[in-house]
């Protein structure tokens, strides 16, 4: 286990948050998704967090919705182009 900005967290899941942090800051975007218990949403909170530690401009969605995955897509899509037109 690992322990990052006071969470502990397996180091499977410690790796995934480096690569979304590198990936983000890189300026690509990200989808993190994984079923209900897993550590998504922790994992989440803590890529936001150290991005904004970095002053890098981000958005987190959460997406636990009873809509069709396509229009989710389409959300996720507009949210992200406001925050780049922000920028």
């Amino acid at each position: 286990m690992t322990k990052v900005m006071g969470e502990i967290i397996s180091p499977s899941l410690s790796t995934t948050l480096e690569r979304l942090v590198t990936t983000v800051a890189g300026g690509s975007d990200a989808v993190l998704v994984g079923p209900s218990g897993c550590g998504s949403s922790t994992v989440a909170h803590l890529v936001i967090s150290k991005l904004r530690k970095q002053a890098v401009p981000s958005l987190l969605m959460n997406c636990r919705m009873t809509i069709p995955w396509q229009d989710a897509c389409d959300r996720t899509e507009e949210a992200a182009n406001r925050v780049k037109e922000k920028m």
